[in-house]
């Protein structure tokens, strides 16, 4: 895998998590309340223009309640 292949396969698991935040009726800002995440930067990283840590990533998952390994099967199958 290269850097693009990953940077486009990071993009799609934001995209993903972004999904099921907006289905379960969940507000960035309360993600940013809840996890530390400023709600710009939320927004920023949903928008695909900053690119998120790992652990940052692993803290939108685990608030919504989403398995990442789960959210990357889905991924890796579009």
């Amino acid at each position: 895998m290269n850097k693009r292949e990953a940077y486009t396969i990071s993009d799609k698991i934001i995209s993903v998590l972004a999904e099921r935040r907006k289905k379960l009726g969940i507000s960035q800002y309360k993600i940013a309340n809840g996890t530390g995440i400023s709600k710009s930067s939320l927004s920023y990283i949903e928008k695909l223009t900053q690119k998120p840590s790992l652990p940052t990533v692993l803290m939108i998952a685990d608030f919504i309640g989403a398995d990442l390994a789960d959210v990357l099967k889905e991924v890796r199958k579009k």
